[in-house]
């Protein structure tokens, strides 16, 4: 009987097997039928996300090529327009004339220099040349009419054709003495060509280059701006309901269209420049990969159907294994992504290694503070690498947290270094070394120390200076009145000399004390901006002759041409006190090097360098010090009224020097003092 039941419940009948296969059918067919439509949005969606981005960075990049092209055209003016203003003082001093016009447009790279009257006839030129045979292609008088009718000082021309020439110039003029005109112009050769490697036309062919992409465009209400591809059949915006909501929402949207001869899916954004509605972004991208991918799935889906009754079940288990692992596979990128972003942005320097202390893994911190290239990074010794006993000890100590020095780059480094473990998938131990710099925090910190000392002896002196000046003042006085009302019966010179030396000595002590009392109470700063450069090219001018009789070469490389916002007069005299510093350090023929250059963070860092004597690192502790010199003329103030200045600037000095191997000040300011708190760390 058990048998016979066993027996019955294992057979199955025909019709039962087709239900069964018919249900499975429709339930596999069903699920491919699924999988199709989520497939179709999937690309939707990946299509609106790259669509997306790429829109953001196209309208990114127009504005960037806007702004460029300003930027070119704001310099050339404000370098055009310092010309003409030189050369208007000149002319008022009347001191032009057309040899002078062609040395100031030789040294200034100017195509050239003229001035005219009323009349439009040309008072002086740099370049007298005869244009008798060349066609005038306009005429001065009404081109600087504004000027000679008193209406402006100053005309941007702009990018003109040149009037007795082939070619493009842009120029500017300026009303001048006896309302004459100035007018300066240049070769616009490169602007030309700036613009045409940052035009939208430009742009937009290498944007749209990809063959996936039918065509972007630029569009207003009243037609096509700027765009590359198939725009033929566009559509205008006032006759789309879909493209007069985009317009007007300020937001990113996506539809598919067939309105054309070809079925496009369209992304579209606004686009502001200055807060101004410039346009319509369009960007269509061919749907090719989805109806090669639709015809693929309907392939598929005739296959299933005939093979259903054999591969139903191996089909199914396939399909759910491969969501699942496309699914965690874009999960395991995206994880991989963010963490490898995140160690690679950390501002502290990260290093893992293997039991062997061999570097696998490192981060863009440890690269810049070791100064070591990635490829000779990876796969060597860490501690080799760091060349520090104190940190080949720390990776084989059981300290989890250690802080030490080390030269690195030739300069020496306050570090403090963290140590953890993880296991990888090999069950493998590797270590995590984290590094952070702390160099700059102790400067900044020794730098409050001194600065509260200096702070501290400023207004003692402050304080003995007032209580020595009232007494000094009566001896001043009383001397004054003895040597005007006193005659001694005999040795009357020696008592007139007696007393002029009192009153001399009285007088010098009182400079001193001013000085004291200057300092006690620093004068607040006082930021305005103004073009570093500038700084650099007065300091060069002023110390130029003092140099040549000293056989010193002055040498500046600046690569920060920005404007800054510093008290000029301040930061001026920090230079000019660290240049005579550099000088009288240097016995015989030298070198003071000056370098400027934008660092990591919105600071500038200016390296101050001599070939001379050298200090001793006895003297290096105490050169900041109030009142510690090493000259016999020396008072002792210079450095600490230097250091109290970058300090009130919210920036760091430091310096290195060696006996016989000169000294190097460098100098960090943050590019904008009202912005910044302090040099970012």
């Amino acid at each position: 009987m058990k048998n016979k039941l066993f027996g019955k419940a294992l057979l199955i009948k025909p019709k039962s097997l087709l239900i069964v296969f018919f249900g499975l059918s429709v339930v596999i067919i069903t699920l491919v039928v699924i999988e199709l439509i989520l497939g179709k949005q999937e690309i939707n969606n990946l299509l609106a996300q790259q669509s997306d981005s790429y829109l953001e960075t196209i309208i990114h990049s127009s504005q960037v090529a806007l702004l460029s092209n300003e930027e070119i055209e704001n310099v050339v003016v404000e370098r055009l327009l310092n010309d003409a203003q030189l050369i208007d003082l000149l002319y008022q001093r009347g001191q032009v004339t057309d040899g002078l016009l062609s040395s100031i447009s030789k040294k200034n790279d100017l195509n050239r220099i003229n001035i005219f009257n009323k009349s439009g006839k040309k008072l002086f030129s740099s370049h007298p040349y005869n244009h008798e045979n060349q066609e005038n292609y306009f005429s001065p008088v009404e081109q600087l009419s504004p000027i000679f009718n008193n209406e402006t000082d100053t005309l941007i021309l702009g990018l003109k054709r040149a009037r007795l020439e082939e070619g493009f110039r842009y120029a500017v003029a300026v009303a001048a003495f006896n309302n004459d005109a100035i007018v300066i112009n240049i070769n616009a050769d490169e602007i030309l060509n700036f613009r045409r490697m940052l035009g939208f036309g430009q742009f937009l062919k290498i944007a749209g280059s990809s063959r996936l992409i039918e065509y972007i465009a630029l569009q207003d209400s009243s037609g096509i701006i700027a765009g590359t591809g198939n725009m033929d059949e566009l559509e205008l915006i006032n006759e789309s309901r879909f493209l007069t909501d985009a317009m007007n929402n300020d937001d990113y949207n996506w539809r598919i269209t067939d309105k054309r001869k070809m079925n496009v899916f369209e992304a579209v954004h606004p686009f502001f420049y200055k807060g101004n509605l410039v346009g319509l972004f369009r960007l269509g991208l061919s749907l090719d990969p989805l109806n090669s991918f639709n015809e693929r799935t309907t392939q598929r889906l005739l296959f299933v159907s005939i093979f259903l009754l054999v591969m139903g079940t191996i089909v199914g288990g396939f399909t759910l294994v491969r969501s699942n692992y496309d699914f965690l596979q874009k999960q395991l990128t995206a994880a991989e992504s963010f963490s490898e972003q995140i160690i690679q942005n950390v501002s502290d320097a990260i290093v893992v290694t293997d039991k062997n202390n061999i570097v696998s893994l490192v981060n863009n911190a440890a690269l810049s503070l070791t100064g070591v290239e990635k490829e000779n990074f990876l796969g060597n010794n860490f501690a080799v690498l760091m060349n520090n006993d104190k940190c080949a000890d720390f990776i084989q100590s059981e300290n989890s947290l250690e802080s030490f020095n080390c030269e690195i780059n030739g300069r020496m480094k306050s570090l403090i270094i963290s140590k953890s473990y993880f296991k990888d998938e090999h069950e493998k131990i590797n270590t995590v070394l984290v590094l952070k710099d702390l160099t700059e925090i102790k400067l900044l910190e020794e730098q409050a120390v001194r600065n509260e000392r200096l702070l501290a002896m400023g207004e003692l002196a402050s304080g003995v200076a007032h209580e020595i000046r009232n007494p000094l003042n009566a001896i001043g006085t009383i001397v004054q009145q003895l040597q005007k009302d006193f005659q001694p019966a005999g040795e009357q010179e020696e008592y007139q000399s007696l007393t002029k030396l009192v009153r001399q000595e009285v007088k010098r002590i009182n400079s001193t004390i001013e000085s004291f009392l200057k300092f006690a109470k620093p004068e607040p700063v006082i930021p305005e901006k103004f073009y570093l450069p500038e700084l650099f090219d007065q300091l060069e001018l002023q110390y130029s002759v003092l140099t040549a009789e000293r056989k010193i070469k002055l040498r500046i490389e600046n690569s920060f041409a920005q404007d800054v916002n510093w008290d000029k007069n301040k930061i001026l005299q920090v230079f000019l006190n660290l240049i005579q510093n550099a000088i009288e350090a240097i016995e015989n023929e030298g070198n003071i090097n000056i370098v400027c250059k934008k660092n990591d963070s919105d600071a500038v860092e200016i390296k101050v360098a001599d070939n001379g004597c050298g200090m001793s690192n006895t003297d290096l502790k105490k050169i900041f010090n109030l009142y510690f010199t090493t000259k016999a003329s020396g008072t002792g103030i210079g450095l600490s009224i230097i250091q109290r200045i970058i300090y009130q600037h919210n920036g760091t000095i430091s310096v290195e020097s060696a006996p016989g191997h000169g000294s190097e000040f460098v100098i960090k300011l943050p590019i904008d003092v009202n912005k910044s708190k302090g040099i970012r760390v």
